[in-house]
This record gives C-alpha cells, structure tokens and sequence, in this order.
C-alpha cells in the first residue's frame, strides 16, 4: 500500500499545463483528494501565480508550448527558494534521459501521458516519498 499523497486542509496545488482537458482532470482528480487546485496553461501565468498561492504541490507538463517544463522548474526553484513543494513532471515522454532530466531540474517525480486518477495519485505519493528522502539526506 503506498502512502497517501498530502491532502486536506491547507494543501494547494498548480497544475501546469497547455492541454485544457489534462488541466480539467488533474483539478478534478486533486479536488476529490481534498485539494484546493489553480491552474495555469503557460510559464508566465504559473510564475505569477506562484508569487501568491505557495502550492505544496505543482504538476508541470514537460512541453509548454513555447516554454519547456524542465526550465519553468529551474526558473521556480531560482525565483522561490523558500517555496518547497512537491514537483511532478506530466508528459507524454518516457525515456530514461526524460526521468533524469526532471530530476535534475528539481523535480520529484514523473508521470507520462495518460494516466489513470489512480495513477496520478500515485505518482503524487510517490513524489511526496522522494522529496522526504530528499530532505533527509540535505544538510
């Protein structure tokens, strides 16, 4: 059984994509989870809305249109560094140079394109494990 993702009172999630309907079922799938849910369909959009809502999770889409997830995740850890939340990465890529490179730009964890609400969720546990990890291992 794998842990529950946070969830609840309090917890605040920006999902980040250019596909409406993906934005529609992460904000669906989160919301059933107890998640207040903002959405955003480009970089300049999620930025300006980072500097209000202090997600503890954000789901960014690897290819934004014009911009490219890996470098918004860069741009938020540089513009935010007292904001931690737990980043998944949503694409439609799966190769193992895709996986490193969301984590190298500060991500958690990755889920490829489609994905079932469980999935999602899973994903999200998953994620919220590997930043703990994370955490435990920083001086």
């Amino acid at each position: 059984m794998s842990p529950q993702p946070l969830s609840g009172k309090g917890s605040v999630a920006l999902a980040v994509d250019d596909d409406k309907l993906i934005r529609q079922l992460i904000s669906a799938v989160l919301e059933t989870a107890g998640y207040t849910v903002f959405t955003a369909d480009t970089r300049d959009k999620a930025l300006h809305q980072l500097g209000t809502i202090k997600p503890t999770l954000l789901l960014l889409d690897v290819e934004l249109g014009k911009d490219n997830g890996y470098e918004v995740c860069r741009t938020v850890r540089r513009l935010f560094p007292d904001l931690d939340p737990v980043i998944v990465f949503v694409t439609s890529r799966r190769t193992k140079d895709d996986v490193k490179a969301a984590l190298e730009a500060g991500g958690h964890y990755f889920i490829v394109k489609p994905f079932s609400p469980e999935g999602l969720l899973d994903a999200i546990s998953k994620g919220v494990i590997a930043r703990h990890r994370q955490a435990r291992q920083t001086p």
